[in-house]
């Protein structure tokens, strides 16, 4: 990732008047599977839960809002941190 896209991304993080969804920002980014296959890994961003990903596709999550409590998720210490693990604005 350039420095410029790393710093877009962590600005949109921290300005949620600059998500498309308001409440939702999905992320991706992208993961070995057990072939060594590169493969993308979806989720989203939260409005009021910190640097947090949750794994869930963003169209599923605007049908059936409690996936946000019921899925998997991701703490990170800072949007950095997120960001330095690979997540992107997808």
């Amino acid at each position: 990732m350039t420095k410029s896209k790393r710093l877009k991304d962590l600005h949109v993080l921290k300005n949620k008047s600059l998500w498309p969804c308001v409440e939702i920002l999905p992320m991706q980014k992208f993961s070995s599977n057990k072939e060594n296959e590169t493969v993308p890994v979806l989720g989203i961003v939260v409005a009021g839960k910190g640097a947090t990903v949750i794994f869930a596709e963003v169209f599923d999550v605007v049908q059936n809002p409690a996936m946000i409590n019921d899925s998997n998720s991701q703490t990170y210490a800072s949007f950095e941190a997120m960001i330095d693990d690979g997540w992107r604005i997808d």
